[in-house]
C-alpha cells in the first residue's frame, strides 16, 4: 500500500477575510481509510498506521495537534495516528464532516476559523476529515489513506 504525500503552499485565510498567522503552520490533511458500517476496516486501520509512520518525521520536535471529523471512522484514524506519533489527544469537530447525500454541507468559513485558531497555537495540525473538506481546503481529491501537506498561512 503506497502513501502519496503531496506538498503545496496555500494561503487559505484570504478566502474568508481573516488575518493570516505570523508564520506558516503545516496543515496535514488526511483522508481516513476504508471503512465498513461507519468504522475503519482492517485495511483502513492498516492505512492509518502507514500514514502515522510517514508523519512521525514531519512532526518530530514540533508542537502538533490532531483533529478529526466527529464521526467514528475519522476519530479511529486520528486515534491510531496520535498513538504512533505521540500526540496525547484528538479533538473532534462537527465542522469537518460533510455528506451531501445526508444534506450536511461544507461550511468553509467555520472550518477556516478553527484552522486559524489552531495555527496560532501549533506548528503542525493533522486533520483527519471528510473528502468534501479536503477537496475544498486542499483543492485535491485524495484517495482513502492519503495525505496532503500544506503550508497554511
Amino acid at each position: 500500500m503506497a502513501i502519496r504525500a503531496v506538498s503545496k503552499t496555500a494561503t487559505l485565510t484570504g478566502l474568508v477575510g481573516s488575518s493570516p498567522t505570523s508564520s506558516a503552520m503545516k496543515l496535514i490533511l488526511v483522508r481516513y481509510g476504508e471503512h465498513e458500517d461507519g468504522h475503519l476496516s482492517d485495511k483502513g486501520k492498516e492505512a492509518m498506521f502507514l500514514v502515522a509512520k510517514k508523519l512521525e518525521s514531519l512532526v518530530k520536535g514540533k508542537k502538533a495537534c490532531i483533529i478529526s471529523a466527529n464521526i467514528p471512522r475519522a476519530f479511529e484514524g486520528a486515534k491510531i495516528i496520535s498513538e504512533i506519533i505521540g500526540v496525547s489527544s484528538v479533538e473532534t469537530f462537527d465542522e469537518f464532516y460533510a455528506a451531501e447525500e445526508k444534506n450536511i454541507y461544507v461550511d468553509i468559513v467555520r472550518a477556516i476559523k478553527i484552522l486559524d485558531s489552531l495555527g496560532k497555537k501549533f506548528d503542525v495540525v493533522i486533520a483527519v476529515i471528510s473528502r468534501e473538506y479536503i477537496e475544498k481546503i486542499g483543492k485535491k481529491d485524495l484517495k482513502r489513506g492519503e495525505i496532503l501537506v500544506l503550508d497554511y498561512k
